[in-house]
């Protein structure tokens, strides 16, 4: 008698094919990409970097505070390189600096607070990373944070990134 083989839940099975299907694919099966995120999931995620903010403000910065502020940097820029940006180049690229310095020195030292000067214009653009998670199509949003994943996950440092980004944004730009 054939016995039938044990129960496996679909969790497990997804966690065996690790392969990401490509975002093309993922579009004519799932048509929410096509839509901007819902406004409750946009202050959800925006929640963590604002908190980040706040903490920094506060004197209380650490490495997630810091890194937090960085994800939302590298996404906004990259965002924008896609051409869904409504921030000036000059201020991505004095945050992506001051975001590379910070995270260098906290790496070193474990200094992680950032310039008084720089908190302003990274409220610029925590309300630039915020407008584009209202307004922009989930599609673009999703193909920033799989960029940034990607480059983690492959060794890359935060530093690099947050160059990475904002030089990919001005080269979009025409500059």
């Amino acid at each position: 008698m054939l016995k039938s083989p044990p129960f496996m839940p679909f969790s497990f099975m997804a966690e065996q094919s690790k392969t990401k299907r490509g975002l093309a694919r993922r579009a004519r099966n799932n048509k929410a990409l096509f839509l901007p995120v819902s406004v409750a999931t946009a202050n959800q995620i925006s929640l963590r970097s604002w908190t980040a903010l706040d903490r920094v403000r506060a004197g209380d910065a650490d490495s997630a505070a810091v890194i937090a502020l960085a994800h939302a940097t590298v996404v906004a820029a990259r965002v924008s390189q896609a051409g869904f940006g409504d921030i000036d180049k000059e201020t991505l690229d004095e945050v992506a600096a001051g975001l590379s310095q910070a995270i260098g020195r906290g790496c070193e030292s474990g200094d992680w607070q950032l310039a008084p000067a720089l908190l302003a214009p990274i409220g610029r653009v925590l309300d630039e990373h915020h407008r584009q998670l209202r307004q922009v199509r989930m599609a673009v949003i999703v193909e920033a944070n799989e960029w940034l994943e990607t480059r983690l996950e492959q060794g890359a440092r935060f530093e690099d990134l947050l160059g990475d980004a904002t030089s990919a944004a001005k080269q979009a730009g025409g500059e």
